[in-house]
């Protein structure tokens, strides 16, 4: 595809003719912010976020993520339902916007990682903890 939009319709309508229900959308880091708008547009019932990327606003409206004639109205309404934050308890930046997060999204569920900077991943996958916790949380 050529862009976040077009991305978006091309996984909902492969699902459709595939007669699947889209149910988690995952990301990491720098594609935990396309993951959680893809989950938001897509109705997927669960968002996996593993650290959220260092973007400021002005940054992330650069991207064009968003379709604006699809879900712009919407997008304050992400009350962050369905949506599991993991976030590095040694990283201070993840935290920071892990917290701020929390506040635009009050539904959001933070998990805090102790032991784990950014790349939250990495500790739980090498402790054998990262399909425990996919398993539960998908």
């Amino acid at each position: 595809t050529d862009d976040f939009p077009a991305t978006v319709d091309w996984i909902r309508d492969l699902a459709t003719e595939m007669g699947l229900t889209i149910d988690t959308v995952m990301g990491s880091s720098a594609a935990s912010y396309p993951a959680l708008r893809a989950g938001f547009v897509l109705g997927a019932r669960r968002r996996l976020l593993f650290g959220l990327p260092r973007l400021s606003s002005d940054e992330i409206q650069r991207y064009h993520l968003d379709s604006p004639h699809e879900i712009s109205s919407r997008r304050a309404r992400d009350d962050g339902r369905g949506l599991r934050l993991f976030a590095g308890g040694d990283d201070a930046r993840d935290i920071e916007a892990a917290m701020k997060a929390r506040h635009d999204m009050p539904k959001l569920k933070l998990v805090v990682v102790d032991g784990a900077r950014h790349n939250v991943v990495e500790p739980l996958a090498r402790d054998g903890k990262l399909h425990r916790l996919l398993r539960k949380h998908s």
